[in-house]
């Protein structure tokens, strides 16, 4: 012990550890039990035989140790531990709290707290809770052109915050950094706190600190452009050099994730980036944080929707109850003949365009032929008519650029979701780029249901008389 004792002599300040609270009873969940066994207490100069006062700092909020004298009420003897080794016999300092009512006010459900040693005092602070079941469904929206909120709002969900921020591009001539938090917001029945920030340099704390209600579900539509295959290999390097890339977005998403602290949490992206490092590496993390993780990769056409739109999806969730995946479903829709046939006077004719000529006999000439059930994964450059966009071809060889009209349902966007805060070409964006509607309210949906049977868990008479106990 003597080496501990001059190392602390020689300067140690501060010391800390991640400890789990544990159970006294294992059928019992509610009796439990907080204990320290360290030399690292050492350093407090609360010495084996000693006394001190454990308190708590408030609801959730933690404990502290301090010093006292033995008369002081409430007054704790430091103990010591003692273990038989080959070496010899280690002396371990020890405190050992139990009083329940102490442990319920101060750590809540905290299944892990961080202890810090600081001379004459131990702070204890709830860092990992068991997820409580929400009563709600009260959700917050991160990286979002609007759809997935108006998405999420037709499915019961009530989205009450929002981070969204479109960085400006080098073709932009105006600011358009308000476009998706502006969408958003008009297409939210009741937003209350929205954050026009970077996500890269958002303060994730003060967000959550900011946002006072409890939040049951976090959704995040993560830029998927350094995933795409419509992406060149040189583009993407270009974008590292040019710190254009958003492929280390998961970074400040964990942060996110971390501080909104959601029992529930749905992230959607291209194919590509759930097999990547990164998003292996995200989904594992998530794990470390307690989330049971569900992933799946979706097709549009075979979930209601009328394209051939691919995502990746994970559902994370802190719930006692599994998450299932939508089975598989078809359109009641043709693309062709419900959608674009009756509005084809609405298209304009660009078969003389020089890039569409250009496109024509390659395979980067992607179209809506006539006749055709579905539709390709339409692109955030619609408007522009690059390259990768869609067109519809007629039986004669013509080719026109779809309307907005035509866009909006073969998304599925619904009529009651406004653009009219955006330009043209921002609009045609914001639904290029936006999600398959309803191959994603059918995932929406079945998260619901995952929530519900959480919810509905705790009104059985098990689930009650175990509370009561």
């Amino acid at each position: 012990m003597d080496w501990v004792r001059n190392k602390i002599e020689k300067g140690l300040e501060v010391a800390t550890k991640t400890l789990k609270v544990q159970r006294i009873r294992k059928d019992d969940p509610t009796k439990r039990k907080l204990v320290i066994s360290t030399n690292l207490i050492l350093m407090t100069g609360m010495l084996p035989g000693t006394h001190v006062q454990v308190g708590s700092l408030g609801t959730g909020k933690g404990m502290r140790i301090v010093s006292c004298s033995a008369d002081q009420p409430g007054a704790k003897l430091v103990h010591q531990r003692d273990y038989t080794r080959a070496k010899g016999i280690v002396h371990e300092a020890l405190f050992d709290i139990r009083k329940q009512a102490l442990l319920q006010e101060a750590l809540l459900n905290a299944t892990h707290v961080r202890v810090t040693f600081r001379r004459n005092e131990v702070l204890i602070e709830p860092v990992e809770r068991e997820a409580a079941t929400p009563a709600n469904l009260n959700t917050f929206v991160a990286c979002t052109g609007g759809v997935d909120v108006a998405c999420l709002e037709q499915h019961g969900f009530e989205v009450s915050a929002v981070l969204e921020y479109r960085p400006q591009e080098a073709r932009d001539s105006v600011d358009k950094t308000e476009t998706g938090a502006m969408s958003a917001l008009a297409n939210a029945s009741n937003l209350k706190y929205l954050f026009n920030e970077d996500i890269y340099h958002a303060d994730m704390q003060r967000i959550a600190e900011l946002v006072s209600e409890n939040i049951a579900h976090l959704h995040l539509s993560l830029q998927c452009d350094d995933f795409s295959p419509l992406k060149s290999k040189k583009e993407r390097e270009r974008a590292v050099n040019e710190l254009a890339t958003t492929m280390d977005m998961v970074f400040p998403a964990i942060d996110l994730i971390r501080n909104i602290d959601a029992p529930t949490l749905m992230v959607e992206n291209v194919e590509g980036f759930g097999s990547s490092p990164l998003g292996i590496a995200f989904a594992t993390q998530l794990r470390r944080m307690g989330y049971t993780v569900y992933q799946n990769v979706c097709l549009g056409k075979e979930q209601a929707g009328l394209t051939t739109r691919k995502r990746w999806y994970l559902v994370a969730t802190k719930l006692a109850a599994p998450f299932h995946w939508p089975e598989q479903a078809t359109s009641a829709l043709h693309a062709w003949n419900d959608v674009v046939a009756p509005r084809l006077h609405q298209c304009k004719d660009v078969t003389e365009n020089s890039s569409v000529q250009k496109a024509i006999g390659t395979p980067r000439l992607r179209v809506i032929a006539e006749g055709d059930a579905t539709s390709p994964t339409l692109t955030k450059s619609q408007d522009r008519g690059t390259k990768d966009s869609v067109y519809i071809q007629t039986a004669d060889n013509r080719i026109y650029k779809p309307s907005m009209e035509i866009l909006r349902l073969l998304q599925g966007i619904p009529a009651s979701f406004t653009t009219e805060m955006l330009t043209n070409e921002t609009a045609t964006e914001v639904i290029g780029q936006s999600i398959d509607v309803p191959m994603h309210g059918r995932i929406v949906a079945a998260l619901k249901r995952h929530i519900e049977a959480a919810q509905a868990a705790l009104t059985t008479p098990r689930a009650l008389t175990a509370a009561a106990a």
